[in-house]
């Protein structure tokens, strides 16, 4: 798969996707938490939960 954008940006999005993977294995809520945006929106399978404070305690549920 090709992915457009500079590479500054491309750059940018993979270092936050290894801190995100990083911070997931350590279970470093903080980390994790410093990847979303506060009206971040997280959608997987079973859930849509929107924003930060709201994607911290899914963290605390899980």
């Amino acid at each position: 798969m090709s992915f457009s954008g500079s590479c500054e940006d491309r750059l940018a999005v993979r270092e936050l996707y290894g801190i995100y993977s990083d911070a997931a294995m350590r279970q470093d809520r903080d980390l994790y938490l410093s990847c979303w945006a506060d009206d971040g929106v997280r959608i997987s399978r079973d859930a849509e939960i929107q924003g930060k404070s709201a994607i911290g305690e899914r963290w605390d549920a899980i």
